[in-house]
């Protein structure tokens, strides 16, 4: 399960600058609140312009650290690196759906949502 570590970050902005800072959330967690955060910036600032979003998630890689909230869901699974792993599908699964909810919702109906993985 994850346990809290603090993880430096780097928030990059178009004009070249950026801040280093910690995060003491967890990773999906983060990446989903930055991509809805732009998500809604872009919705209020710039209208009916398109947006390309790129979100790359880091789950269900290792480390196998899922929330315990995520493992709830997972506990049929026997084997530890399997309920692990379980529970980071669970948790990135949640901040997709959100992030295309939250498209869908402030961004319409053109929306197209690309979803691969390696």
């Amino acid at each position: 399960p994850w346990k809290f570590g603090v993880i430096d970050w780097v928030r990059a902005a178009e004009n070249g600058t950026y801040s280093h800072y910690t995060e003491r959330r967890h990773t999906t967690e983060v990446l989903t609140e930055e991509a809805l955060d732009v998500i809604a910036d872009h919705a209020a600032a710039d209208g009916d312009e398109p947006l390309f979003l790129y979100l790359a998630y880091t789950a269900p890689h290792v480390p196998l650290e899922p929330l315990e909230r995520d493992l709830e869901h997972c506990g049929h699974l026997r084997h530890p690196w399997r309920r692990d792993f379980c529970g980071l599908v669970y948790g990135l699964d949640r901040g997709v759906g959100r992030v295309v909810e939250a498209a869908r919702a402030q961004l319409g109906e053109d929306t197209v949502v690309v979803f691969t993985s390696d």
